[in-house]
């Protein structure tokens, strides 16, 4: 659909009327609802998605903002001479020449994502390591060089310590309470299947490396998370201050001090220490702190869908006859919960609260060509610089509704989204004004959630439990 432009500080209030009465009978002419004037008025650059997988959202003709940028146009850290015809970039944009739409793949918005987006080319560049961010990560006894056996919790399966399952049916405290989380987690279904690397082809398997960042007065949530979700990834360490292998975690310095108002400086060494020892083995890196819970067969599903597949190659079928169709390239992809900072959706962003989720290229892409900026920034808003940096780069935050427009990612509790008539804080309204449909409620959820915020070590043991089936066993 065409792009409409409506200033209202240009137009005089009859012209305005006007514009909106032409508007109100051409969309009822459409079989559109008056309703959608309202927030056609409200929201300048406005482009209404046609299909069914995006029918949710509104969005703005263009959410690319422009970043300070540094006092020189920063440059690929290294030269890739693999690159598609001879470039030495590291990314490259589109030929949308190679591309065939398909209407029922993608929905509207992510095929002008991931077109506007460049192509990476997916073998591993190198990076310096004598400054921050690429400096590495040092062992128990401060020898840097440090690199940690993301496979220990696989291999190790932890022992729970002072509970266990077993004790926790017995006394029925987390199967029996029918709270707004019982409620919320009886609609969270799980793949029949669950997609395993052991269960899968070499060629489809899709290996996943969560990180978590935390620090060492804050380990004692770790026991949690390694007794329930985090065995389900094929890979796992912890970003701390501290190198502790019996909990995964890694001692990795960054710029400034230890503090959550730097966490800026702490992922910026976590993704770069993640590309520098672990690029090649993964496909999808989910980094995010150490109040998430993740229900990864959900996610192996979701990045293992048709959708995410074809979108990451560029929109292209798989089948169809193109020169991207190989495993050296891939399109960025951004995943998780959408927020529009303070309701404007040219500064729409990937929220780190549920965390986020980066295919190879994105990783890539940010590592070797994004962290030229804001070097030396101190915030605890990550999340907000990694979305802009993305955008600078040309990738934009991918959708992550389900097919029924209901969230995946999540950056409350379960039962905080579900129950409709709590008082959620008045930033969240604004910051989801954009979204209009289901912002909270017993449909905001998708039956195929992947990730919650907010959650402390005991909810984290009972939201196992609870999706797991454990209650019936």
């Amino acid at each position: 659909m065409a792009l409409l432009r409506i200033d209202p500080n240009v137009l005089g209030q009859r012209k305005r009327k006007k514009m909106l009465a032409i508007l109100a009978v051409g969309m009822l002419i459409s079989g559109l609802q008056f309703g959608s004037v309202l927030h056609l008025w409200r929201f300048q650059n406005v482009i209404f998605p046609a299909s069914p997988n995006s029918d949710t959202m509104l969005y703005t003709g263009s959410i690319v903002t422009s970043l300070p940028q540094p006092s020189e146009s920063p440059r690929p850290i290294a030269n890739n001479a693999n690159d598609l015809n001879g470039s030495s970039l590291v990314s490259q944009p589109h030929n949308a020449t190679n591309v065939v739409p398909n209407g029922t793949s993608l929905c509207e918005e992510c095929w002008k994502i991931v077109q506007k987006a460049p192509r990476v080319n997916l073998s591993f560049a190198p990076i310096p390591t004598d400054s921050h961010p690429y400096m590495g990560a040092r062992d128990a006894r401060g020898q840097w060089g440090y690199v940690h056996n993301v496979y220990n919790l696989q291999q190790n399966p932890p022992h729970p310590q002072g509970w266990s399952f077993t004790k926790v049916l017995e006394n029925r405290r987390y199967c029996d309470v029918r709270d707004d989380h019982w409620t919320a987690l009886q609609r969270i279904q799980l793949p029949k299947l669950p997609r395993t690397v052991s269960e899968l082809t070499p060629a489809s398997a899709t290996k996943i490396l969560c990180a978590v960042y935390s620090s060492e007065p804050f380990h004692h949530k770790l026991h949690a998370i390694r007794e329930t979700w985090a065995p389900k990834c094929d890979g796992f360490f912890v970003a701390s201050n501290l190198t502790d292998a019996s909990l995964d975690a890694v001692d990795i310095p960054h710029e400034g001090i230890e503090s959550y108002r730097n966490m800026w400086q702490k992922v910026r060494s976590l993704l770069s220490y993640a590309y520098a020892n672990y690029y090649n083995e993964f496909d999808w890196f989910h980094i995010g702190g150490d109040d998430l819970w993740v229900i990864v067969d959900n996610l192996r599903d979701y990045l293992h869908s048709d959708e995410i597949r074809i979108a990451a190659n560029g929109g292209i079928e798989f089948g169809s006859h193109s020169a991207f169709l190989d495993n050296e390239t891939q399109v960025p992809l951004l995943l998780g919960c959408h927020f529009a900072q303070g309701g404007k959706l040219s500064q729409l962003y990937v929220t780190g609260g549920p965390g986020y989720t980066l295919n190879k290229a994105a990783l890539k892409l940010l590592v070797t060509e994004g962290m030229d900026y804001f070097q030396h920034k101190i915030t605890s808003t990550e999340d907000v610089l990694v979305s802009r940096i993305f955008r600078t780069l040309g990738v934009d935050p991918y959708p992550t509704l389900d097919p029924v427009g209901a969230e995946r990612y999540h950056h409350f509790t379960p039962g905080q989204h579900f129950n409709a008539t709590r008082r959620m804080y008045h930033w969240y309204h604004v910051w989801k004004r954009p979204f209009p449909k289901n912002p909270i409620g017993p449909n905001h959820s998708s039956t195929r959630s992947v990730a919650f915020h907010l959650v402390n070590s005991e909810n984290m043991r009972r939201f196992h439990v609870l999706t797991e089936g454990l209650c019936n066993s």
